[in-house]
């Protein structure tokens, strides 16, 4: 009997066995990541029955209070779609900040963002006492340098100019300098399984007149995985007590801000666990 080839036959049945062994394990990955990328498409999938104002209007609120900038959570519940066909790059976000301390009641701030051409849009961010427009202007969707209008409660307030990645606030009146960063972050992060299992959260001061009057997340929780005990941490951190009515406005611009670079992070890929 001729062994050498009893061997090759066995040698090369091992390795078709192998081959089919490792074509089975990328099929099963591939099957369950397309099948976590469809369940991730469907849960967007279905238009809300109220947008733009509708939703504005419809949206349960808190009263607001002096309490409220200790107790923005960085979580917010709601929609978004964002779509890109040839020449085009069209997104719509809405959603409401939840409160830290009671993430299962009423929230304090509804808000919808509108954009165009990637960059270009208006974010409308409403509370129970306030509404904040921001009509965004981009050269292209290249161009990180954008131009903002502030429009407060139907006034114009002032404008920002934005010099990547500082946003420079200046009042219409004159009297308020504002500056503080605000950009696009692809922190430290850790992913598994379609689950981002912690991300490097930092905040950034706002200063007004030169003071530091708080300090921004650059982290916003949108999908959170429904199984997660993590806590959320807080959209601000160091408020200053007894801010005045114009620091106040500039606080929402920047938490407007904010969300709008928030809006053009692409993550329905994935949910959150921290």
């Amino acid at each position: 009997m001729d062994y050498n080839w009893v061997i090759v036959v066995l040698g090369m049945g091992l390795s078709g066995l192998v081959c089919l062994a490792i074509v089975g394990v990328f099929a099963g990955l591939a099957f369950f990541f397309i099948r976590k990328a469809r369940s991730a498409g469907q849960q967007f999938s279905n238009q809300p029955a109220q947008r733009g104002e509708e939703f504005l209007t419809s949206a349960s609120l808190r009263p607001w209070s002096p309490a409220a900038w200790g107790d923005l959570s960085s979580r917010w519940a709601g929609w978004w779609l964002n779509t890109t066909s040839i020449g085009r790059s069209d997104g719509y976000t809405q959603g409401v900040i939840a409160s830290h301390l009671d993430p299962h009641g009423p929230g304090w701030i509804a808000f919808t963002i509108q954009r165009h051409q990637a960059r270009s849009g208006t974010l409308v961010l409403k509370t129970s006492q306030k509404r904040v427009e921001l009509i965004v202007t981009a050269q292209s969707h290249l161009d990180k340098n954008i131009q903002v209008v502030a429009v407060i409660d139907g006034l114009e307030n002032g404008s920002i100019a934005v010099t990547a990645p500082a946003c420079n606030y200046c009042s219409k009146d004159g009297a308020m300098e504002a500056r503080w960063i605000s950009e696009v972050r692809w922190n430290n992060e850790t992913f598994a399984l379609g689950r981002l299992t912690s991300r490097e959260v930092r905040y950034d001061a706002l200063m007004a007149n030169g003071c530091n009057i708080a300090a921004l997340t650059d982290t916003w929780i949108r999908y959170p995985y429904p199984e997660s005990v993590k806590p959320f941490h807080p959209a601000l951190q160091s408020v200053i007590q007894d801010l005045n009515p114009i620091e106040q406005n500039v606080l929402l611009i920047a938490l407007g801000m904010g969300l709008y670079y928030d809006s053009l992070r692409n993550r329905s890929s994935y949910t959150y666990d921290w």
